[in-house]
Parts: structure tokens; sequence; C-alpha cells
């Protein structure tokens, strides 16, 4: 790959015209760094189609090349049902339209209704033609025909309102309109922030080689010092006393928390129970919910997130430090807050009811880092100490890098959690804000652990 290796799927009929203008958009889009994920080639063999197409369903990027023949397969109509059914409909797909799918004109998409209502009754006399005991796995595909029929109409005129652009200009300018369009949806799902350094540096600056699609977007904080704790000794708790300088080498953090769709991936692959605290269906992120932080996490299973993460692609990831965390929170100054000395209304989710996605509200800083503070809170791997109102002496100021930032601590020792909750008093968003936390506490409703991942350039 080019730069770095990102995936999007590709939903598509097999055996017509639109096979040809998938491989002429996995040619263009392959040799720009972003591998496309077909089911013909990576379902497996005795891979299950369902589960596949219920993947596809939930993918950032779907690219639908919708022909005749698409709209009339169950296989195909059932890919963009569960397309539309996972929400962001508009902004996941990248529609294709050939000329014989012609859902411009309004009579023709009454007969692709008409057709798949016919569909619906012929299967349900046959039905009743035999006795219910027999009809294991038929009724889903009734289920199926009753979610198509239902959702036609509504899908097929979403797609005509969107300048899809004809198959001929696509191949004309070698689909750079839709790879600019990927592109930006690739960044996490978001737009990327303004002036962020980002994974296009060479390695040379800092940047890992390969990035793949689902890999969280990192920052570059350069080497140096910086001030950590608080300024007020009057006011301060002392256990942000005093502030002092620490200096740190160059490392990479994520300018968002850990989003749900990211710890989805990990979640499958590895098979991981998820607690019912953080609202998902079963291993299934909720409709709606892909680009909030994931939010109700053990400090362990941050962990194993990070080693899962760096053992799938080689790059250095692990949980902050509590120094790496507040020069991120800090944006290479000195302020209060991660965007200045004084509070500023709009600058986060403080005070709001529930959890929001993690570009709601601007970039805090001049890294370019937002939800450092007002969303969740985030777990560090320094310790913090046994005791819940202060840090064992070890572990106190001035902060050094040495045993407290050991991943093998008892499981009695709290570890240190950075940033804070909606709910957390405002006096929690200050940037030398600490406490500490039981590792195997998820947080209570409303002040839920999530976490976000550094690379240590140092390492690599």
């Amino acid at each position: 790959m080019s730069d770095y290796e990102k995936a999007v799927f590709v939903s598509y009929a097999w055996n017509d015209e639109s096979e040809e203008m998938v491989d002429q958009i996995e040619q263009s889009l392959q040799a720009r760094g972003i591998r496309i994920i077909r089911d013909k080639r990576d379902l497996g063999y005795k891979g299950l189609i369902g589960k596949f197409m219920e993947r596809l369903g939930r993918g950032t990027c779907v690219i639908v090349v919708i022909s005749d023949n698409y709209l009339r397969s169950p296989n195909c109509m059932f890919e963009l049902v569960e397309i539309a059914d996972a929400k962001q409909f508009h902004d996941r797909i990248f529609p294709v339209i050939l000329k014989d799918a012609d859902i411009y004109d309004p009579i023709k998409r009454i007969e692709y209704v008409r057709y798949w209502e016919v569909k619906r009754n012929e299967l349900a006399a046959a039905m009743r033609t035999l006795d219910p005991a027999n009809l294991h796995g038929i009724r889903e595909e009734m289920d199926l025909y009753d979610r198509i029929r239902d959702r036609i109409s509504g899908i097929a005129t979403t797609l005509k309102d969107m300048n899809t652009l004809t198959p001929d200009v696509h191949r004309d300018s070698d689909f750079r309109e839709l790879y600019k369009a990927i592109e930006e949806r690739l960044t996490g799902g978001f737009p990327p922030p303004p002036d962020a350094d980002h994974q296009e540096s060479k390695p040379a600056t800092g940047a890992p080689p390969d990035v793949q699609y689902f890999e969280p977007i990192t920052a570059l904080v350069p080497e140096g010092p910086f001030l950590m704790g608080s300024l007020e000794p009057n006011g301060a708790p002392g256990h942000e006393l005093p502030q002092h300088t620490v200096t740190l080498p160059a490392y990479r953090i994520g300018i968002y928390p850990v989003i749900n769709s990211q710890y989805e991936e990990f979640v499958r692959e590895k098979h991981i129970p998820v607690a019912p605290v953080m609202g998902w269906d079963g291993q299934r992120v909720p409709a709606g919910l892909e680009t909030h932080p994931v939010a109700g996490v053990t400090w362990f299973e941050a962990l194993a997130y990070c080693r899962w993460l760096r053992e799938k692609t080689g790059h250095s990831y692990s949980l902050p430090n509590e120094a790496q965390w507040e020069k991120a929170c800090r944006g290479g100054k000195g302020f209060i807050y991660p965007w200045g000395n004084d509070l500023e209304a709009g600058r986060s989710n403080h005070g709001c009811e529930s959890i929001a996605a993690v570009d709601a509200y601007p970039a805090q800083n001049e890294f370019g880092c937002f939800d450092m503070v007002g969303n969740v809170r985030q777990w560090t791997c320094s310790l913090w100490g046994e005791r819940r109102s202060q840090p064992d002496a070890r572990y106190s100021y001035p902060w050094k890098n040495d045993q407290r930032n050991s991943l093998s601590a008892n499981r009695q020792i709290r570890r240190v959690i950075r940033g804070s909750s909606m709910r957390d008093a405002v006096t929690a968003l200050r940037c030398c804000a600490r406490s500490g936390q039981l590792p195997e506490d998820p947080g209570l409703p409303g002040l839920r652990h999530g976490f976000r991942v550094v690379i240590n350039l140092e390492e690599r």
C-alpha cells in the first residue's frame, strides 16, 4: 500500500455489469492505498454469508453498485437494508448507479416496490401449503421480504436524491471523486480536525507507516518539557502539587477517545464479552452510537484493547501514562483548561444528560485533540495507590517515569483516571485534575470510564 492501508466494503450483484465496475473501482482505489472487501474473495470457504452481510451493513464505508439485478436480488437487498438499518445511511454509503437501475423515474421505483410485494405474497402463499412445523428457516426469508418491501421505496428515494455521478464520469476521472469522499469518511467517521498532524506524515516525523482502517487517528506530541500539576497552592488538592517540569520524548496520542466502532472490531475478533453497563446489544454497537466514546470499560479491558491493537498492527500502542495525557491535554500551552484559562460554553459535553459523539464539539486544544474533558473519564497506565482520597507517597508528585507506570501491580492498587465525565464537578475540567479508581471499576452511570491510546515512538 502506498501510504497506509484502509478497508472499504462493496455491495454489488454478481454476474452483470456490476462486477466489471467493481473490478475497476478496486484497481483504482487499491493503487491509492484503500483495500476493497468483497464477498467473493473475503468471505472465505464455508464462511457464513449472513454474518458477512451483517458486518458489511455496519461498515464505516460501503460502496454500493446499484443495478437492476441488485434491486431484485434478496442477498443484495438484505445488504442494503442492513446498511440502512444501521443508521447514518447517507454518510456511510457511496453509491454508483448503473444505467439499467432507473431509480430516478418514480414509475420505475414503483415497479421495484411492486416486484417485492409480489415476491412476498408468492412466498406467503407457498408457506400456507406446508405444516408450520416444516417452515424452519423459511420464516426468516419471509421476514426479509417484508423488510425489503417496507424499505425499498424510501431507500431508492434517498439514493436518487444523492449526486452519485454517472458510471462514465467515474471511469473517466479514475474514480477521483469517489476516492476523495471515502478518504474523508475514513479519517474516523468524521472530518479530520484542522491543523492536526495526522498519519499522512512520513515515518521520520513520528507517524506509523501503515495505519489500518480500524486504528485510532493520532496526533504527534513533540519531544520536550511541559509544566505538570496545579499552580494554585491555596486552592488545589494536595495531590496536584507542586507544579513541576516534566520532559517527555515524542509520542502520538489519539485525537479522540477510542470509539465504539473501533472497540467493536476488537470485541468481535477476540470474542470478548461486553458488560451490560456499556449499553450494547450483545457484541454489537447500538445504531447511531458508532462514533461515541466507548464507555464503561475497566482498566484491564482498556489494556487488553491496546495489546490487541499492538499485536494486530505492529505499532507500539499503549495506554498513556498520566504525564503523556496531561501534556496532550494542555496542547503545548500552560492553560488551566485545554482551550485556555477561562471556562467556555460549548467546548465540551459537560453538564449534559448523555454521552456525546467524540466530534460533537470543536477540538479542545492546539494539538487538535477532542474530548479530553467533559464527556467520559479516561484511564491511564499510572498508579495512584490504595486510598481513594490521595495517592500513596511513592506515587505523589513530582511525577517520574518509574514503577508508578507498571502494568503488573496488585489489583487493589488504583489507577489514575484523567479527563472528566459530563457529570463530574466543573473543577474536573482542568488539565491537571486527577483521581484514582480501582482497575476493575467501569464507572458509575454518567461517570463511565473510557480511554484513549498512545503510540510510544521511542519503542519503534
